[in-house]
């Protein structure tokens, strides 16, 4: 997949060439962004009674981070790791994960449309404006419940930014083209942004016999988005189509013996992915309170084979969300969110080699909001509301016995929260809140799997932080306590291919956060986070395996970072430069409900320096686990004969980006 490099550097001069701008005025090293969007009520991030974190746009470029695996450490806590291939990617956020690939606990949004788990593997939008990440239960803000959090991913609308981006990035393990071409149809009414990608990953793995290098992807993406918003009223309505073309053989797994060597297994692994998403946003403002419409498909056929042995499935959802929020001036003591969930979903998964196939149909409705009342000046007290109810049906067959089930689930999920602002810098918080993961049937089950289902998780989530800015507002730090208890706690039992989802038991998180930034000068950065947690089984419902003490999966102890971002004004012709690393460390980790598979602690060294030439051209030179440690993501118990295999993480990247605005 190496053909291309010659033509991405060709397309890199001739972007190069085409800037002729000069050096205008730099701005001082950037403040990460203060609003949240995903609040729905675009609250400052120092106001919101619930820890959150903002990942930026300048971050996320100089790291070149261009899909959401590489958020992996980027906000306290998260956790993102490959299991079998990327499109289904774990994500740990406060010791909160799921084992079911098809129902994780925590949930990614792109501008408050949701996303199917198997969409994980897709590459960021263009014109990315910031990713949001919220910890604990969200089923008062969003229609699609998240129990341990949201990813939100919040982009640039049609008519803002530039009205031409173009990026080229190559280094030795990824080439890649992107660009966004954004532009008014109509004066001051109608907006068009129509935006590509394309990445070719080069795989670090080699054929255990064969010798051949394994584990490539390559991604294509193309997205068109039309967006009606005249100036003089109050109608903004956006539709969005989106597709993406995914094939990759990074199913590789790799035996003990032949770790640090990445040699793979002799099997046959691939698989190639379509996902299809339409939304259509409608918002009307009505001065005091905006009405939103939130109308979403997204389809997926996957054709994958894993350990050789053949596993197509098909996804198709749509959703329908209707929200209400408030928009409070100073003088209004009162806010709120209020709204209406719809889901319907068809899911299919076969084996054909064993004449196997499932069918799911799974129908989500919900009722959700929550309000805050300012007590007195600096009391704000939030209470919220969650009502559920999942309509499960499955059928399985296996040659000519065919097996059907269905159930209907339903959960009531609170929420309480006290916000006190104890300077006009500095705000305390405690808050209460719960969460409900759907009962259901296993969806890669058999017969004899479907003829039971699985009831519900529910999750109860007790917290308390501060958030504060000192020094003249150059230091601003949060941090939070929680303790979060988790009731039949959902998970794989017994071996594929009769493997089935059961409610084995309780667990019990406790933690604490850690997050920080100082602006030593305007020039120079330096910022921390840093997360300890406990996360173990309290109550095991399994006959003959008893987990009470047990640490439960993709759950490190802690994790820690450190970042300094240094500026550098060179000339005003020549523009400026910008100096980043960090240091980040993943604690102990463990990979099955047993605790016989871990991985140990682990750092990694990351690097970066950009220069600004000008306002709309820049250039990025990268490094990735610049020590090139080797550290496994995904580890498995294949049985006797066969022993433990593993996926590692990405070795070392060195890498050059060019970004050109117009």
């Amino acid at each position: 997949m190496n053909k291309h490099k010659t033509l991405y550097w060709m397309i890199g001069v001739a972007l190069v060439n085409s800037q002729t701008v000069w050096a205008e005025e730099h701005d001082e090293v950037a403040k990460l962004s203060t609003m949240v969007v995903s609040s729905k009520r675009a609250t400052e991030l120092e106001k919101l009674d619930a820890e959150t974190k903002i990942i930026s746009k300048e971050v996320i470029d100089k790291a070149n981070i261009y899909s959401i695996d590489q958020l992996d450490g980027k906000a306290p806590g998260l956790v993102v790791r490959q299991r079998g291939a990327r499109i289904y990617d774990n994500i740990s956020l406060r010791g909160q994960t799921s084992m079911d690939f098809y129902s994780p606990k925590v949930l990614v949004f792109v501008d408050g449309l949701p996303q199917d788990s198997g969409s994980f593997a897709q590459a960021l939008p263009i014109g990315l404006r910031q990713v949001e990440v919220l910890n604990g239960p969200q089923g008062t803000l969003y229609g699609r419940g998240a129990v341990g959090g949201v990813i939100n991913v919040v982009t640039e609308k049609p008519g803002e930014g530039n009205e031409m981006t173009l990026s080229t990035s190559q280094s030795n393990l990824t080439q890649g083209v992107s660009g966004r071409i954004n532009q008014t149809l109509i004066e001051d009414s109608l907006f068009l942004d129509v935006s590509g990608h394309y990445l070719d990953e080069d795989g670090e793995y080699e054929g255990l016999l064969s010798g051949e290098d394994l584990g490539d992807s390559l991604n294509k993406q193309g997205q068109a988005r039309l967006r009606w918003a005249p100036s003089q009223s109050q109608w903004d309505v956006m539709l969005s189509l989106r597709h993406d073309d995914i094939y990759s053989n990074e199913e590789q797994f790799v035996p003990a013996g032949f770790f640090r060597a990445r040699k793979a297994y002799p099997v046959e692994g691939d698989y190639q992915l379509r996902l299809d998403s339409y939304g259509l946003t409608t918002s009307y403002d009505f001065e005091s309170v905006q009405f939103t419409s939130l109308t979403s498909y997204q389809g997926r056929d996957l054709n994958r084979t894993v350990f050789s042995l053949y596993s197509p499935e098909t996804y198709d959802s749509f959703s329908q969300e209707i929200r209400i929020a408030s928009q409070p001036d100073e003088s209004t003591r009162m806010s709120y969110v209020a709204g209406f969930y719809y889901e319907d979903t068809d899911f299919t998964f076969a084996r054909p080699t064993l004449m196997q196939k499932t069918k799911h149909t799974m129908e989500s409705y919900a009722l959700f909001g929550e309000m805050t009342w300012a007590l007195t000046e600096n009391l704000d007290l939030t209470t919220g509301l969650r009502l559920d109810r999942n309509e499960v049906a499955a059928t399985s067959e296996a040659m000519t016995f065919i097996q059907k089930g269905n159930d209907t689930f339903h959960s009531i999920s609170p929420k309480l929260a006290l916000g006190y602002q104890l300077t006009p810098a500095t705000r305390l918080y405690a808050l209460y809140s719960e969460g409900s993961k759907s009962g259901g049937f296993t969806r890669t089950g058999t017969p004899a799997t479907v003829s039971f289902s699985y009831k519900p998780e529910k999750t109860r989530n007790y917290e308390a932080g501060i958030k504060t800015r000192l020094l003249d507002e150059r230091l601003t730090l949060s941090a939070a306590t929680y303790f979060t208890e988790t009731k039949d706690y959902q998970l794989f039992i017994g071996f594929q291919p009769n493997q089935y989802l059961a409610n084995v038991g309780e667990t019990e998180v406790k933690g604490i956060h850690l997050d920080a930034e100082i602006a030593v000068t305007d020039r120079f950065m330096i910022s921390g986070m840093w997360s300890y947690n406990t996360a173990e089984f309290s109550k095991s419902k399994v006959i003959g395996n008893d987990l009470k003490g047990n640490w439960t999966p993709y759950v490190p102890r802690s994790t820690a970072s450190v970042g300094a971002v240094y500026k550098i004004d060179i000339a005003p012709e020549w523009g400026s430069l910008t100096l980043n690393s960090d240091i980040s460390h993943v604690g102990k980790m463990y990979f099955d409900q047993e605790n016989q598979l871990s991985q140990s602690a682990y750092t990694l060294l990351n690097a970066s320096v950009g220069w600004q030439l000008t306002q709309n051209l820049s250039m990025d030179l990268y490094g990735a686990n610049l020590t090139d440690k080797d550290y496994a993501v995904y580890l498995f118990d294949a049985g006797p004969g066969l022993g433990q295999f593993f996926q590692l993480g990405r070795g070392r990247e060195v890498g050059l980006k060019l970004t050109v605005g117009f």
